[in-house]
């Protein structure tokens, strides 16, 4: 859990479509929440035009699901979650101010439309941002925000409309969803779908004698690069990228040096709790990652690749003996 909750802490593209869940799904859970008192209350319908209301979301869900393959293909998901979060207000308005029920019929149908072809999105952009190797975990915090989203909203709005009406609740969830579209371009999930998480298993494993225990640590990690002085400000740029890497898999400390008495030699450090933790980490690597680790090499001066050390942690003379 400890594992997962760092790799939220360091993965803003994850953290993009956890935001994304809550800003949609907190407003959209007024039409779930308050779709049976608008059916009883606001169009007196009985039981068999309840079941109508509720059979037309379905359909327009079932309908959405057999050409969203042909929507995807060419809208962007960006693209696809601001048509439908708009769709979506207009049901909330449509549920808010119209008394006539064949329109709240065809209302609710594009309601199913919308909603399928954002959550299915959001889904797919949890499973396609999160590692393999956190994916499960990372899928469970998804859950969470769209379960507890609905949850939060749900009450909220019951709360609203007990105290200032169906329609009131209703206008105003209309209007979170458009202000959650507006909030949203700051967190765009277009492109970050496209980076490959898949393990990379290009660091080699280390070299150490006398062999190391798993619960040996804490392990620094050091590693040497050198770089021109020309190169010096893209390299620190480059190099700074990893430290969200470093943390995400599980390291501490992060930090770089630059050598005092040769500027050309840089050192990045940090630290894992334990040995173990530290091989975890040679398969935590992306392709992604390695991308950014092309970038800083590209910086290195040709024939210096700089070392890498692991230095396990000694602990008193009292502790050994243990």
């Amino acid at each position: 859990m400890r594992a997962g909750l760092r790799y939220l802490r360091h993965a803003p593209d994850f953290q993009a479509v956890l935001i994304r869940t809550g800003l949609f799904v907190t407003s959209a859970s007024a039409v779930w929440a308050l779709l049976p008192l608008v059916g009883r209350q606001v169009l007196g319908l009985d039981s068999l035009g309840y079941g109508l209301l509720v059979g037309a979301l379905g359909t327009g869900a079932i309908l959405m699901a057999i050409v969203l393959p042909r929507v995807r293909a060419r809208l962007s998901i960006d693209q696809l979650i601001w048509v439908a979060t708009a769709a979506f207000a207009g049901v909330a308005f449509t549920l808010a101010f119209v008394r006539v029920a064949a329109f709240v019929y065809l209302a609710m149908a594009i309601a199913g439309a919308a909603w399928i072809s954002t959550m299915s999105s959001l889904n797919v952009a949890s499973q396609l941002t999160s590692a393999s190797w956190v994916r499960s975990r990372a899928l469970a915090a998804y859950s969470i925000s769209f379960q507890g989203g609905l949850a939060l909203g749900s009450a909220l709005w019951g709360t609203i409309a007990a105290r200032f009406g169906i329609g009131t609740a209703l206008a105003i969830a209309g209007i979170g969803l458009l202000v959650g579209l507006a909030a949203s371009r700051a967190f765009p999930l277009h492109g970050r779908e496209d980076r490959d998480l898949t393990p990379s298993l290009h660091w080699p494993q280390p070299l150490l004698v006398p062999e190391a225990r798993p619960s040996d640590g804490p392990v620094l990690v050091v590693i040497e690069y050198f770089v021109s002085p020309e190169s010096a400000e893209p390299f620190l740029d480059a190099v700074h990228e990893m430290e969200r890497v470093r943390r995400r898999d599980g390291g501490m400390e992060w930090s770089v040096y630059q050598d005092a008495a040769d500027h050309t030699r840089y050192v990045e450090t940090f630290l894992a709790e334990s040995w173990l933790e530290h091989l975890r980490q040679h398969k935590r690597v992306t392709m992604a990652d390695r991308e950014i680790e092309r970038r800083i090499r590209s910086f290195c001066i040709e024939g210096k690749p700089g070392r890498v050390l692991h230095l396990l942690h000694v602990p008193p003379r009292a502790e050994r003996r243990r």
